[in-house]
């Protein structure tokens, strides 16, 4: 008698697809699609996606003299999760490009805009009853990227308007990382306690003073 060898695993990509509904009070729409694959018993996994917004570029959006945004934006990330030493550690990593469009302002070019986001976290057990998270991240931030402003500056005698064209970097002048240390407690007066404290170096993407907060809450069903 003679054995096979195991078959190899596959499983197959997972696709996910989404829009927003113009609901009252609304006036941004997002559509797109997501393709994600992590093979089974494995550590990594990947995934790829598009996104149009309407309306707004990478979350922001503009009016009045800057006119309207859109973008369509490709997104790449990664993601990765292992068990050390009683601790689950996770990893997730993601870049992206994006195509913005303005128009109707005194925006009148916006470059391709490169995107990266990344998280580190770690969760473990210190009782039956305890636990705690430690994680260090970096929020959304444009790499690299420009606009182009055409702004009036005067006027000539025949009423003609003079206009004058410059380039503004988009990339914040600093990169924002955030630390936040949660801890848990289960089974206190049925419910659970939780106390948070977090700690973020330049927010906003801006060279700042840290900002600091710390939060408590207890959780219960009923």
């Amino acid at each position: 008698m003679t054995s096979r060898p195991p078959a190899c695993e596959w499983a197959a990509p997972s696709a996910t697809a989404f829009a927003t509904a113009r609901l009252p009070g609304r006036q941004t729409r997002e559509s797109g699609a997501v393709l994600a694959w992590r093979p089974p018993q494995a550590a990594i996994g990947v995934r790829a996606g598009w996104l149009r917004e309407d309306r707004s570029a990478l979350g922001s959006t503009a009016g009045g003299a800057f006119g309207a945004l859109a973008a369509n934006s490709l997104v790449a990330g990664l993601e990765a999760a292992a068990d050390l030493g009683g601790w689950r550690l996770a990893f997730d990593g993601e870049v992206g490009l994006a195509a913005a469009e303005a128009e109707g302002g005194l925006i009148a070019d916006l470059t391709p805009l490169a995107t990266s986001a990344l998280s580190l976290r770690a969760e473990g057990r210190l009782t039956e009853r305890d636990g705690v998270t430690i994680s260090l991240s970096q929020p959304p931030r444009i790499e690299e990227g420009a606009a182009t402003f055409d702004l009036p500056v005067g006027r000539t005698l025949e009423g003609a308007v003079l206009r004058e064209r410059f380039t503004a970097d988009l990339a914040p002048s600093a990169r924002q990382i955030d630390l936040a240390a949660r801890w848990r407690r289960a089974g206190l007066f049925g419910g659970a306690l939780q106390v948070e404290a977090a700690a973020s170096h330049n927010p906003g993407h801006a060279a700042a003073r840290p900002a600091y907060s710390l939060l408590a809450g207890w959780r219960a069903p009923f």
